[in-house]
């Protein structure tokens, strides 16, 4: 009995840590790494949208703790801290970057988040 209740801990602990089925993810082909963010986690202010960002491969996908922040008219995404401090700021110039922007940009629905920055 307690077999089963350790294994039906680790069950219910690894799908709380990783919710795959509601990602959305961007893979590349080559090297098989996946950039995601929840389908039901996207914000969006005017042309900005964003969302908690993940990252991994085909073993293991995991939250970062950073968001992504896409401003959908240029093409720029970028990554900022818990603190909200960006660390990129870029237009992709890889692959897996571009369809992140093109996926987020394109999802719906978004939740309208007037506080969003959107400069």
């Amino acid at each position: 009995m307690s077999k089963l209740i350790i294994c039906v801990s680790l069950l219910l602990f690894s799908a709380l840590a990783m919710p795959a089925g509601n990602l959305t993810c961007a893979q590349n082909e080559s090297t098989f790494q996946v950039m995601c963010f929840l389908k039901n986690g996207v914000r969006e202010n005017g042309d900005v949208r964003a969302a908690k960002f993940y990252k991994g491969g085909p073993k293991n996908i995991e939250d970062t703790g950073f968001t992504a922040r896409a401003h959908c008219g240029s093409h720029v995404l970028e990554l900022t801290d818990r603190d909200g401090v960006a660390f990129i700021r870029n237009v992709p110039t890889e692959q897996v970057g571009k369809d992140f922007v093109r996926f987020l940009c394109d999802h719906k629905p978004a939740k309208h988040d007037p506080k969003l920055k959107t400069n």
